[in-house]
């Protein structure tokens, strides 16, 4: 898989300047392509068999980056028959036919989850970036900003967990890269990378 971020777009949203920091983006990649589900574009089948008739269809992988195609057959010798008439909502994998289908028909749908290095969203670039930034202070504690703003304390085997900033409430890195993962599982992300 190639790599959908580079150390210069890290550079960028962080500031961080290290050729490490070039080694551990794959490693970002597979912990976020974990988190999502997915990550780099892939193509996607799916077949309902309609039970009840219905002008919905609810896809398992979102959110989704593009529908290809939708298709149905009405018995196991007829024809695949074009569905062109739908509406979408990308970011719940939820696809609303103007007409219906009908009890035991079979509909496939084709579609696609993910991006590629030019599609690749800026809330996608991000998430990759504090993981990877992440995983770089997991090797380099003694390189972290700390200061001693609690922003995490557990009393039984004592753990004190200090903010990485001293003005106001902020989040741990931990905290950030679950807030991205949900804002992009949500659908906010349709502002893509140019």
């Amino acid at each position: 898989m190639s790599q959908l971020i580079t150390t210069s777009d890290i550079e960028i949203i962080t500031g961080l300047n290290n050729d490490t920091l070039a080694s551990l983006i794959p490693y970002a990649q597979a912990q976020a392509r974990a988190a999502l589900g997915f990550l780099e574009e892939e193509t996607k089948t799916e077949y309902f068999y309609i039970e009840e008739d219905t002008s919905k269809l609810q896809l398992e992988h979102f959110p989704i980056t593009s529908i290809l195609s939708i298709t149905y057959t009405t018995s196991s010798d007829s024809d695949e028959e074009d569905i062109d008439d739908y509406r979408s909502i990308l970011s719940k994998g939820l696809i609303i036919l103007d007409s219906p289908v009908y009890e035991g028909y079979i509909v496939k749908v084709i579609y696609t989850v993910g991006w590629t290095p030019t599609t690749i969203p800026d809330l996608v670039k991000v998430l990759i970036a504090v993981m990877a930034v992440n995983h770089y202070y997991s090797l380099y504690p003694e390189r972290q900003l700390t200061s001693n703003v609690i922003v995490q304390e557990k009393i039984g085997d004592y753990m004190v967990k200090y903010s990485g900033y001293v003005k106001g409430t902020f989040k741990s890195l931990d905290e950030w890269i679950e807030y991205l993962i949900n804002l992009i599982k949500n659908g906010e992300y349709y502002t893509t990378a140019e």
